[in-house]
């Protein structure tokens, strides 16, 4: 519509590749408190994302196993709906001019 107008037009793409990996779960448990989340729900998220443990698998060598303080499971069917909790207040940081 914009170019039939002969006006300028702006689009942004935000790549969320790799999203799932970074979110910290400290901040997206006070997010989901902001979003009234409570009770027996709220403490299932987070023993569900607490004592994550991880290690690296290098040829045939092992690490050892570190506690992880980032991400969400992979593979876990409420990861998905947990980011888009995380990223619910995204449009509120964006401004409009």
């Amino acid at each position: 519509m914009a170019f039939n107008q002969q006006e300028s037009a702006l689009a942004v793409f935000v790549d969320f590749s790799g999203a799932h990996d970074s979110i910290w779960r400290a901040k997206l448990i006070e997010k989901l408190k902001n979003m009234n989340t409570e009770g027996n729900m709220l403490t299932w998220i987070s023993r569900f994302l607490d004592q994550r443990w991880t290690k690296v698998k290098n040829g045939e060598t092992f690490s050892k196993y570190k506690q992880t303080k980032v991400g969400l499971p992979q593979g876990a069917v409420t990861s998905t709906t947990l980011f888009n909790a995380y990223i619910n207040d995204l449009p509120n940081t964006v401004t409009n001019n």
